[in-house]
C-alpha cells in the first residue's frame, strides 16, 4: 500500500494542506522547529488508527477554535498499490 496523496484542513497548526506525495519508495519530512512535520505524522496516525472513536481536544482544533463551524477537521488521504484483498467488494451477510 503506498500513500499517494494527502489533505488535511484544520488540524493544529495546519490551516489546508494539500500533498501529492512523490512515487518513490522513502519519503522525509524535513524543515526547521515548529514547521508542522509532527502534525503531519499525528494526523496520519490518526487517519490509520484502528478505532473510530478517537478524542479531539480544543488544541487538535486549528487556533484552537472548535466552535467556528469553518474549523472542521478534516483529514483525507488517496491510497495505491492495495493489496487484492483490500480491494474485494464481494460483502456477503453472516449467514446469506
Amino acid at each position: 500500500m503506498q500513500l499517494r496523496h494527502l489533505s488535511i484542513r484544520n488540524f493544529r497548526g495546519i490551516r489546508a494542506l494539500d500533498w501529492s506525495i512523490p512515487n518513490k519508495t522513502i519519503v522525509s519530512l524535513a524543515g526547521r522547529g515548529d514547521a508542522s512535520k509532527s502534525t503531519i505524522l499525528e494526523a496520519m496516525r490518526r487517519l490509520f488508527h484502528p478505532y473510530w472513536n478517537l478524542a479531539f481536544d480544543d488544541a487538535d482544533y486549528y487556533q484552537c477554535d472548535p466552535e467556528n463551524e469553518e474549523n472542521a477537521i478534516t483529514i483525507e488521504a488517496i491510497l495505491g498499490n492495495l493489496p487484492e484483498a483490500f480491494k474485494d467488494l464481494d460483502i456477503t451477510p453472516p449467514g446469506g
